[in-house]
């Protein structure tokens, strides 16, 4: 029932953020926060909620030069890396889950930061990779219902992350993470 109801609200909650988004009404905070704090607990999380005894390997490997503290929205930072670590735990059976933090460059409005989140996984065949990042646009009907899921995580974390000046892509092929 737990794990019923977990998902049920996860599903309502891309559901109601995706019309957020659609209608522009999405928010953002602007607050101080610990940087690596926030990275530490949504590894964390992912990891209780992904690993369903699995034994996958997760690691995290910030930059040394990365800010400890920075300004922002750590609930959409979360967010959006709980999304991209979750869907790699979701499709991935063995091996690792790894995230990596670097520093791109400083300036004097902030800091621009690079996340990269790299699994051995199932993969995605290359002529789906453009689609990826679409609502309701699951990689194959096979993965739909194997993996269950709303189709809507990625298509959230692309509009969070453009939304803040950022970008995302994915490089990937089957069978390879």
């Amino acid at each position: 029932i737990r794990i019923s109801a977990a998902n049920l609200t996860s599903i309502i909650d891309d559901l109601l953020d995706f019309a957020r988004i659609e209608a522009g009404r999405i928010a953002f905070r602007s607050k101080d926060f610990d940087l690596l704090a926030v990275i530490q607990n949504t590894m964390q999380t992912a990891e209780f909620y992904g690993h369903q005894g699995k034994g996958i390997e997760t690691r995290l490997v910030p930059d040394a030069n990365l800010p400890r503290h920075l300004r922002g929205d750590p609930a959409r930072l979360s967010q959006i890396l709980l999304n991209l670590v979750g869907n790699a735990m979701k499709f991935t059976h063995k091996g690792y889950v790894e995230m990596r933090i670097r520093m791109l460059d400083e300036s004097a409005t902030g800091y621009r930061l690079c996340f990269e989140v790299e699994d051995t996984g199932i993969g995605i065949p290359g002529e789906k990779l453009p689609y990826l990042f679409d609502s309701f646009s699951p990689v194959s009907k096979e993965t739909a219902v194997r993996y269950g899921g709303t189709g809507l995580g990625l298509a959230i974390t692309k509009h969070l992350v453009e939304m803040q000046g950022g970008s995302i892509s994915v490089m990937s092929s089957a069978g390879k993470g």
